[in-house]
């Protein structure tokens, strides 16, 4: 929080990451993360995901980029 605020002049906007389960979405993020992909290629069918794992990545990829598409820069 202190970095936010000396820096608030300089931030646009924030983006609110919703508090879930560790062990389900926390997982799936880490995993799609160490392999280094984006949500695309993680929900992608070629991508070593199962279906409920890849609807919780679409799910917060969802939320995010709705977040980013109101921001003033979008």
């Amino acid at each position: 929080m202190q970095v936010f605020l000396d820096n608030r002049e300089k931030v646009l906007t924030s983006i609110g990451i919703p508090q879930r389960s560790p062990d389900l979405y926390g997982s799936d993020i880490r995993h799609m993360r160490e392999r280094k992909l984006t949500f695309d290629e993680a929900i992608s069918v070629e991508a070593d995901f199962n279906i409920v794992e890849k609807w919780r990545l679409n799910r917060v990829r969802r939320e995010l980029f709705e977040q980013l598409a109101q921001t003033p820069f979008a």
